[in-house]
Parts: C-alpha cells; structure tokens; sequence
C-alpha cells in the first residue's frame, strides 16, 4: 500500500505539513508543524535499491524512513530582521515591533501565517536572542534590531557542539582524505582539527546565507593551512599513481617479435604461438582501468 515512515520526536502532536521557502535557496520546502516546534524532513536510504516496510498487517511500498528534526525557526526570521532593520551595506539602521515583524513574516505566504499562529511565542523568544531590544515606553511596544554580535555567538556556540559530535562516519571519511602515504606517520593533528571545523560548519551553516559562513570561517585565513595540505596530499598520491601505471605498463607481457629471427626452429616458432594464445589482455586492462578511476 502506499504511505511513507516517519520518525518524530516523542510526545509530538497535532502535525501538518506546510510549505516555506528556504532561507538561501529561496526553493519551497515541506517541513512538519506540530503545536511548539517545526520539523525538517529528512529523507533516509538508498534510492538504488527497492525495498518495503512491514508493520502490523500492512506493507508500505516506500522503503525509506523520514527523520523529522527540530529546525531552529532563527533561519526563517534572520533575512526578515535583515531586510527590515538593517540597510544594505549591512548595517543596523531601525527598531520595530513584534507585530511589525510578524507582519512581514506571515506575509510570505499562507503557511507562514499558520507558523506565526501556532509558534509566535517561539518567534518572539528567538528575537530575544539574536536582536537588541528597546523596552517598551507607556504606550510604545518593545522593539527590536538585529543584533550582529549575538548572531556569530549564537552560531559559534552551534559550531563548536556539531565539531566536538561529528558523525562517526565523518571522521572515518576524514581520516581516509587526510591519511599521509606513509600509513605509519599520523595525521597532523591541527589538520585534523581544521577539517572537523569545516565539516561542521557546512552542516550547522547549510540553511544560512554565505555572508554568515564568512563570519564564522575565513577561507582565506584559516583554512587555508589545511587546503594546502590537501593540496600537496593530492599532488603526492597523484604522483604515486603514476609511477604505480608506469611499473605496470613495464611489466606487461611483449607479443611474438615476428622479425627477430624467422630461422627459428618450427618447435619454437610453436612454442611461442602458444604462448602467444594462452595470454589474455583481460586482466591488464582491468588493472590499468582499475588505476584511471582512483
């Protein structure tokens, strides 16, 4: 039948799916909605192969499971403070309201107008933590800017969590990228580090603007040790393969040298057209195919 496997977090309740735009790729995403948190939908498995579930009586045909994280709703509001409280030569310039924030988040689109009803209290916390706040006057409400300062504390803090978590899987990855030639050496250990950093700052980053990326991690600067220790580690195993080709293309087996010496006795001239059969160029081209993909 059809239907799909999902994987919530416990004491989840009243879900709807809405659709919002993604805060860089400006593409319509689905995320989950429940009554305090939302969810992204991650979609786990291998496409290559076909593969069912089988609860209860029932088999669902889509063998992949969907993981619903928790999405911190700070990625929807970040290019909404910018835009309204910043200039474009990314400066502060203006306070507002939360309702005048809210506004201008509802009006995005329909579904946002559901997450305003259901999270507005989650939205205003958020604004607490990433904006400065003005107190409210008599009769004039709280207003906010966003804070630029409390943004880079907020996403170092993220940074240094998912670098100190990665998954095993990553630093299995990490170690077979960065591992010297000389498999008794150990990886330098500050290159290590540097990889970590950045491994984590792609997934903690992914869902903020480049502009973002660039005040947590300096290309330029601070990475750029270890991608120039990739650099000559790339350069020194692409060396490697070629003399590894060349020891091979040596070793190949000659045909019959037809010229050499047509005197020959026929029992040799026999000898040799039977080698000459028996040989099979199979398992070289194999070998030579098997290094042109490393």
């Amino acid at each position: 039948m059809a239907g799909k496997v999902f994987l919530l977090p416990h004491n989840s309740t009243s879900q709807q799916l809405v659709e919002l735009f993604h805060p860089v790729t400006k593409h319509t995403l689905r995320y989950i909605l429940t009554s305090d948190e939302l969810l992204h939908v991650l979609k786990v498995g291998d496409s290559t192969q076909q593969r069912s579930w089988f609860i209860g009586d029932q088999v669902i045909s889509d063998g992949h499971i969907y993981i619903c994280a928790p999405v911190d709703i700070v990625i929807f509001l970040l290019p909404v403070l910018q835009e309204l409280t910043w200039n474009r030569r990314f400066e502060p310039c203006r306070f507002l309201s939360f309702d005048d924030i809210l506004d201008h988040f509802i009006a995005q689109g329909a579904h946002y107008s559901r997450v305003g009803q259901i999270l507005g209290s989650k939205l205003e916390y958020t604004l607490q933590r990433i904006c400065k706040i003005n107190a409210a006057v008599g009769s004039l409400p709280k207003t906010y800017q966003l804070d630029k300062d409390a943004v880079i504390q907020m996403l170092l803090r993220k940074l240094r969590v998912a670098q100190e978590n990665l998954p095993t899987s990553i630093i299995r990855e990490l170690n077979r990228q960065l591992a010297p030639l000389d498999l008794d050496s150990p990886i330098p250990e500050d290159m290590f580090q540097l990889a970590c950093k950045e491994h984590a700052g792609s997934l903690v980053l992914e869902d903020f603007s480049e502009d973002w990326f660039n005040q947590i991690i300096s290309w330029e600067k601070e990475l750029l040790p270890l991608h120039t220790y990739v650099g000559q580690l790339n350069e020194e195993r692409r060396k490697k393969k070629e003399q590894e080709e060349l020891s091979v293309s040596r070793k190949r087996p000659l045909g019959v040298n037809n010229d050499s010496n047509t005197a020959k006795s026929s029992t040799k001239g026999n000898s040799g057209s039977k080698k000459s059969k028996n040989f099979s160029g199979e398992g070289m081209a194999k070998i030579s195919s098997f290094f042109q993909k490393k």
